[in-house]
């Protein structure tokens, strides 16, 4: 499942921009914003011990899930 979803959040960093070999061009600033955004996510996901995912401070709040 992640494999797929890390395939989908990269088809529209591909660009099929003017080149000379018409091949598809990446964006390496969005691939960097995109690594470090992942990198970010993980240790936000990694500091939450899986037993408190369904924490909800108030009602009104969404859980950390």
């Amino acid at each position: 499942m992640k494999q797929i979803l890390i395939t989908l959040l990269f088809i529209p960093l591909i660009s099929l921009g003017q080149s000379n070999s018409d091949e598809p061009v990446i964006s390496c600033d969005l691939i960097s914003d995109f690594e470090r955004g992942k990198e970010f996510t993980l240790k936000y996901l990694n500091a939450m011990p899986e037993d408190k995912y369904e924490f909800k401070p108030t009602p009104e709040i969404l859980s950390f899930r």
